[in-house]
């Protein structure tokens, strides 16, 4: 046999990362000594040696938290390294934090500590000759894009910004969310995907931010992209610049300012889905062929019979059998199941089915598997609804429409579910659902007084316009709302 060649000298060696660089190598069975010394000899180069060049493509995965590591947690009283990404709690984005738990930003995490100098034992043999130097080098990784914009990152962002000379920013998927599987560069990954390089070529830190350029692949096969990237390179025209601020989104100007707009659902307290009936019966053009159906299944002698007219929902919680205390609000039932009722049932109200189709329901939180009680609880004939998608984005016609009753789960389109938004946080409509904060703050900029139903009314004439749609097709790819602001000022002092 052909002896295999010698490769000791590419120092290619497997080991976690993330792992604590000076922790000892736990007990390994002796058919595993190879790793054992492999993850040794890779903690000797996170503890001693200068990196200058990270490449790499980071797992992808949400709610990792406890999964970080060292980079995460050093332990009681230490400082870890994602401490330094923690937005501070003055820009008021801290619920926005936890997307910082993800493998992927963690890997960020470590590279940027590591080539650009965070690491304080840099230069250093061990922990005597610790010393703080800074860095030139690249870090380059194809990741998840959710850090360019979100506003969890911008601690993040702004510390690239200070670390880096130039960062460059391709965009994999400008398809946008949930892209044809034949355009995805990873074709498993639904999410959109981009290439950051970030460029250090001075050891010591710009007292301004790094420039940050963007650029997109066309839209189209994956091949085409793959053709794209091979003759990419940092120096062409097809660049542009992103906005400058240190804690500003990495994209073009015209796309940073959509981000910049506020989130539909940080315009409101709460927000919810819709009545999720898990069955069609209880829902009707008119009230009488409800009171049918009810009589229908109340009278069926047979116990089997009456259970299929019942119409199990698969996967929800609600039987024939099953006693359910908790009545809907102004909506009482009786403390028994539905197999033993005998009485006349629950009278039918209207209901938003679809954002253009008004029928009726019979309100019986014994017949409805998800009624979401909050809705019912203030509702009432001065509430409004505004119903929206979140996990999708609309691509023409209304972004958002408006009820004036309960909504269905699938009231904006009739299917993907959404969100509902009301406008009273109460069924006396005394108490906006809309941070007091939030009004305060608009009377003050706009110099008059703000209440909750002129927000939802300039929300609406937004966004239930088919121009919002249209106007923002492109950014709309990644599912979410936006609002833009209003310049003009009122006429009327508070």
């Amino acid at each position: 046999m052909r002896p295999l060649a010698d490769a000791s000298h590419l120092r290619v060696f497997v080991a976690d990362t993330l792992a604590d660089p000076d922790e000892d190598t736990a007990w390994i069975p002796t058919s595993l000594a190879g790793l054992a010394q492999s993850r040794k000899a890779a903690n000797a180069i996170k503890r001693k040696e200068t990196i200058t060049v990270v490449i790499g493509n980071p797992p992808y995965k949400e709610k990792a938290k406890g999964k970080g590591g060292w980079v995460e947690d050093r332990g009681p009283g230490l400082r870890a390294p994602l401490d330094d990404w923690q937005p501070p709690h003055e820009w008021g984005i801290g619920a926005h934090a936890k997307h910082l738990r993800n493998l992927y930003v963690y890997f960020w995490r470590w590279a940027a500590w590591k080539v650009f100098g965070g690491d304080p034992y840099r230069g250093g043999t061990d922990k005597s000759e610790a010393k703080w130097t800074e860095g030139r080098g690249v870090v380059c990784f194809i990741t998840v894009a959710g850090f360019l914009n979100g506003p969890g990152f911008q601690k993040m962002r702004a510390d690239l910004r200070r670390e880096a000379d130039e960062i460059f920013v391709v965009d994999c998927t400008p398809e946008g969310h949930q892209p044809p599987v034949g355009s995805r560069i990873f074709q498993a990954v639904q999410q959109p995907v981009c290439i950051v390089l970030a460029l250090r070529r001075s050891a010591q830190r710009s007292e301004h931010p790094a420039t940050v350029r963007f650029r997109s692949l066309s839209e189209g096969p994956r091949e085409l992209k793959f053709q794209e990237l091979a003759g990419l390179t940092i120096d062409d025209e097809m660049w542009v610049d992103a906005p400058a601020e240190w804690r500003s989104p990495f994209l073009p100007a015209g796309t940073a300012d959509w981000v910049s707009y506020p989130a539909l659902e940080d315009l409101f307290k709460y927000n919810g889905s819709g009545v999720m009936t898990g069955r069609t019966w209880v829902i009707a053009p008119d009230a009488e062929s409800l009171r049918k159906r009810w009589k229908t299944l109340r009278d069926e002698p047979d116990a089997d019979a009456k259970a299929k007219l019942f119409h199990p929902h698969e996967g929800g919680d609600r039987t024939i059998k099953k006693v359910v205390r908790e009545a809907l609000f102004r909506h009482p039932h009786p403390g028994s199941s539905v197999a033993t009722d005998k009485g006349a049932g629950a009278e039918p109200t209207r209901y938003s089915f679809r954002s253009f189709d008004r029928q009726w329901i019979v309100p019986d939180n014994r017949l409805i598997n998800r009624a979401n009680p909050q809705l019912w609880k203030t509702a009432s004939n001065n509430q409004v609804y505004l119903t929206a998608l979140m996990a999708h984005s609309p691509s023409s016609g209304p972004a958002l429409t408006v009820a004036g009753l309960i909504p269905d789960l699938h009231h904006y389109r009739g299917s993907f579910g959404g969100r509902v938004f009301p406008l009273w946080a109460d069924a006396a409509a005394t108490d906006p659902n809309v941070p007091a904060a939030l009004l305060a703050e608009l009377a003050t900029a706009y110099g008059c007084l703000v209440t909750g139903p002129d927000l939802v009314a300039y929300i609406a004439a937004i966004a239930a316009s088919p121009a919002y749609t249209q106007r923002f097709h492109s950014n709309l790819k990644q599912p979410g709302l936006r609002i833009p602001p209003q310049s003009a000022r009122c006429s009327t002092k508070p």
